[in-house]
């Protein structure tokens, strides 16, 4: 059985890359540095490679959005408001949507997940909207809510588009 670490890259890397990367490390890094060393070294490079294969917009706006679900969540939480249970579970989606969307788009063999992904992406477009809407109607309106709302539905848009240019590698 493959190490974790290996089963990783091949979602990161084609298979001449991740074969290059593992002899790479047996042959050269692992006697020079050690077995934790090393094993760091090949870590960073996954993460390298993971990283490389998403677009900067893209990164930046599911960066925001995690970000902006983390403090969401974090504030429905301490404050405690009256339904703060289920607008958590909602923060909580678009965290995870974000956090789905960059591996993902990251991991270009993952046909299964890239379908998560997308019926969570549209179930966090249609909740965004549905925020904004409800918000810009209400009587008592909330800035931040408006501001969280564009930006989950931008992201999730970005999300659709750059998953539609995202070749899967076989």
């Amino acid at each position: 059985m493959k190490p974790i670490s290996e089963r990783l890259l091949l979602w990161f890397a084609d298979d001449v890359m991740a074969g290059d990367l593992l002899e790479e490390f047996r042959e050269e890094r692992l006697p020079k540095l050690g077995r934790m060393r090393a094993e760091l070294w090949y870590a960073r490079q996954i993460v390298s490679i993971a990283w490389h294969g998403i677009p900067s917009g893209f990164l930046i706006l599911c960066f925001l959005s995690v970000l902006c679900a983390g403090w969401l969540i974090l504030m429905e939480i301490r404050l405690q408001h009256r339904g703060f249970g289920s607008r958590s579970f909602e923060d909580f989606l678009f965290l995870v949507q974000a956090l789905l969307a960059l591996l993902t788009v990251a991991a270009r063999r993952a046909e299964s997940l890239r379908a998560v992904t997308q019926a969570l992406t549209g179930f966090a477009f249609i909740d965004a909207a549905m925020a904004i809407f409800k918000n810009v109607s209400a009587s008592h309106f909330e800035g931040y809510a408006i501001i969280a709302g564009t930006l989950f539905a931008t992201q999730s848009i970005v999300t659709f588009l750059t998953l539609r240019h995202t070749k899967l590698s076989q």
